[in-house]
């Protein structure tokens, strides 16, 4: 009881934003944006990393609208691939490089994800879709294949092995 959090927006071109949240603990949390509103830096008081108050840091791509860089204070990274055309995700990778890549590929025609490659291997898991743009069907690298049907309002699922 009594406890309370206390919220400051102090980007007075983006009103909503919250800049600075401290807790009852005491522990207060810093946000900065840009211009857009998308937050750049994330500083955390009750995290110390490496002698450090933890800082986390972000990059956008600011044509699509999404995070293509986040960095936490541990600095294993995750970095995304967009492409410029589709904004589609083409890969995906963290802080050892393109050896965690996964690399994704989309339908020509839907736009809808076909494949997730695994890192480091050609193993690669393939999705399908029903004509209103459901997953009908996914099939594992191992030939494991997730059937699922769609009747009225009830979902079956049919895990199998080729």
């Amino acid at each position: 009881m009594g406890a309370e959090t206390n919220l400051l927006r102090e980007k007075a071109s983006l009103p909503g934003l919250v800049t600075r949240s401290q807790g009852p603990s005491g522990q207060v949390i810093r946000a900065t944006y840009d211009t857009a509103g998308h937050i750049l830096t994330m500083t955390d008081s009750g995290t110390i990393v490496n002698g450090q108050v933890a800082v986390t840091r972000y990059a956008w791509n600011m044509k699509w609208d999404v995070d293509t860089l986040v960095v936490p204070p541990e600095g294993d990274s995750t970095v995304t691939g967009i492409n410029d055309t589709t904004g589609n995700r083409m890969w995906a990778q963290d802080a050892s490089g393109s050896a965690s890549r996964v690399n994704f590929t989309y339908d020509a025609t839907t736009g809808l994800l076909a494949t997730v490659q695994q890192a480091g291997t050609s193993a690669v898991t393939a999705l399908s879709y029903t004509t209103l743009g459901n997953v009908r069907l996914v099939v594992s690298p191992l030939g494991f294949f997730l059937v699922i049907c769609l009747a009225s309002a009830a979902v079956s699922v049919i895990n199998t092995l080729l």
